[in-house]
């Protein structure tokens, strides 16, 4: 959505307007300010949508509570829409809660269960990048091949994480919430939260990349 910041994009768009069959928008929770990862910028396609006036319009979300969803119809001048709600329950993944007894026992936990894993790569959330940072050290120290990845690191590094990671050449990566639009990678064996997570909406968002190729 940060494109239509640029009036020549949102020109061009406008030139071939009559051509535009269909506007679709993912992670469309990030346009209602109730959403757990609300983004300004999605807030602008409202007015695209009313400017290009498509013929059809659909928004998709894997989280969104009815507030949400309303909100969600409202910012897109969605008068008349049909909603279709498939339910989360997704039979593959198993949840669990481990308790930990300071750093060190939670960095010997995130070791074992990374180091046990069936396969694929292993995703670990951090709620900061200092605890990132600290956990992917504690990884690599292990042998794990470990990459970590937040919004302070230079854009050229980021993107180095994400392309080793989709590779399949990491057994995990740390990472803050900064990671994660449009991260669909389909042999992810484990998500771990080393940290509580901002909300409901967000674990399960973030729980959800787990395991999309239906193995355990």
């Amino acid at each position: 959505p940060e494109r239509f910041r640029s009036p020549r994009f949102c020109e061009a768009l406008q030139a071939s307007a009559s051509k535009i069959a269909l506007v679709a928008i993912d992670e469309a929770h990030c346009i209602s300010e109730w959403g757990h990862d609300f983004r300004p910028d999605y807030r602008r396609l409202g007015q695209v949508i009313a400017a290009l006036k498509p013929p059809r319009l659909a928004a998709f979300t894997a989280t969104a509570t009815p507030e949400v969803r309303a909100d969600i119809a409202l910012q897109l001048g969605m008068a008349e829409h049909s909603l279709h709600v498939r339910g989360f329950d997704r039979p593959n993944l198993y949840y669990a809660v481990q308790k930990a007894g300071g750093a060190a026992d939670k960095a010997q936990q995130l070791i074992d269960l990374v180091r046990m894993r069936d396969g694929g790569v292993a995703l670990v959330y951090a709620a900061t990048r200092k605890n990132a940072e600290a956990y992917a050290q504690a990884l690599k120290k292990a042998g794990m091949r470990a990459r970590v990845y937040h919004a302070g690191l230079e854009d050229n590094v980021r993107e180095k994480a994400q392309d080793v990671f989709m590779a399949g050449k990491l057994d995990v990566i740390v990472a803050t919430n900064a990671f994660g639009m449009g991260v669909d990678k389909s042999d992810i064996r484990l998500v771990v939260h080393a940290d509580i997570p901002r909300s409901p909406e967000a674990y399960y968002q973030e729980a959800g990349r787990g395991g999309r190729d239906g193995k355990p």
